[in-house]
């Protein structure tokens, strides 16, 4: 059942197959002997279907049809997870607990782990639908954001890097006019956000950006508010 919840779970599903499938391969095998025409014929079927599926992922054709943005090969996909931001946390050694976007989850549990827990993965069957439903309260900031925000004691704010893609950038929007949130690191995946307390004073101090700022450009304040902003880089 858990399969049909996530593709990660079909992994499960293919074990509990398996010994299955050996024994009716081996029934088949045996109904086969005698009959040799057919055998060559569901072989060579066999072999059309596996050379399928390796054209398939070679050509990055199975990693599309399930999530678009994959990219066949070895390694980890540079503009799909955040990588440099994760360095720049453990690096800076950052502490308190940090708000994190949905597909950052697991890679952060990866890197950051155990230093920073992450707030939320792709285990959401684990999480409950209680955070699930936070996490989309604070991620498009609505009205209980600020208290959810110091419900769940949140000193950092690990975001998707906006685009014109994005639908609803309304924390982003927050964050950028609000004077106890401090930009310290983005890249074309990741932004992070600070909050501006005594824990975070020297890495802010010597990390923030208080005139270049992404979100700038999705805002409709224009030049008035970056002429009140200095720039520390």
């Amino acid at each position: 059942c858990l399969s049909l919840h996530a593709h990660r779970y079909r992994v499960f599903l293919g074990i509990a197959l398996f010994p299955v499938i050996l024994i009716n391969l081996g029934n088949l095998s045996k109904y086969l002997e005698n009959k040799k025409t057919f055998a060559s014929v569901c072989n060579f079927l066999l072999v059309l279907f596996i050379l399928y599926l390796s054209i398939l992922v070679i050509s990055n054709k199975t990693s599309y049809s399930i999530r678009g943005e994959r990219v066949f090969g070895i390694g980890v996909q540079a503009n799909k997870y955040p990588q440099q931001v994760a360095s720049f946390i453990n690096t800076a050694q950052i502490k308190g607990r940090i708000f994190n976007s949905y597909p950052f989850g697991g890679y952060l549990m990866w890197k950051c782990f155990p230093e920073h827990k992450v707030f939320i993965d792709g285990r959401l069957l684990l999480h409950g639908e209680k955070l699930l439903n936070d996490y989309n309260s604070i991620e498009s900031y609505r009205t209980n954001t600020t208290h959810l925000l110091d419900k769940y004691q949140i000193t950092g704010m690990l975001l998707s890097y906006p685009s014109e893609a994005t639908k609803n950038i309304s924390i982003h929007k927050f964050l950028y006019e609000n004077p106890d949130w401090k930009l310290v690191f983005w890249d074309g995946i990741s932004i992070l956000y600070l909050k501006d307390i005594e824990e975070n004073a020297k890495i802010i101090s010597k990390h923030e950006y208080r005139f270049v700022h992404p979100v700038y450009i999705y805002t409709n304040k224009g030049k008035e508010n970056c002429s009140d902003r200095k720039s520390t880089r």
